[in-house]
């Protein structure tokens, strides 16, 4: 049996949350056919939470929600992610060079600041490079979907709950 809620069909079989309409989140241009560029996003909603001393346990529901996405703007995030952790790589290579150099002057900056500023410009070089290509980030792609929306005042979350 599937039920209907905002523009979502949601299928028992696969306890999917399934489009009705096809086009692309991301770009708003693409109307896709293909299931395989699908962002799939675990939702769960928490059921009952148990905190004792020596137990702690969380029953949930959980299901998954299939975003659309059409081809060019999986290739767009595939390409950013590859794009993102060769110029990370060439980071941590100079950062390398920089701590064993014999022109160092203070390695500390090269050995422990550049890993920590690497890692957190990791999303904004990702992001960067998507932007480019006037696409939504992943991110931003579902988080603006109005069912995710309504989903989180109903107590869904984003992935699976903590204990």
């Amino acid at each position: 049996m599937q039920e209907e809620f905002l523009n979502y069909k949601f299928n028992e079989g696969t306890r999917k949350l399934e489009p009705v309409d096809f086009t692309c989140r991301y770009c708003q241009k693409v109307t896709t056919d293909s299931v395989m560029h699908n962002v799939v996003l675990p939702i769960t909603r928490v059921l009952d939470r148990t905190n004792l001393v020596i137990l702690k346990s969380v029953s949930y529901k959980n299901m998954d929600l299939l975003v659309p996405r059409c081809e060019q703007c999986y290739k767009t995030h595939k390409k950013a992610k590859f794009l993102t952790w060769i110029i990370v790589i060439l980071l941590g290579l100079t950062a390398g060079y920089l701590s064993f150099s014999p022109l160092r002057s203070k390695s500390f900056y090269a050995v422990y600041i550049i890993p920590i500023v690497m890692f957190f410009l990791w999303g904004f070089i990702r992001d960067y490079i998507v932007k480019l290509h006037k696409v939504k980030t992943e991110l931003n792609g579902f988080k603006e979907e109005p069912l995710v929306s309504e989903l989180t005042k109903d107590g869904w979350q984003i992935g699976k709950p903590h204990t």
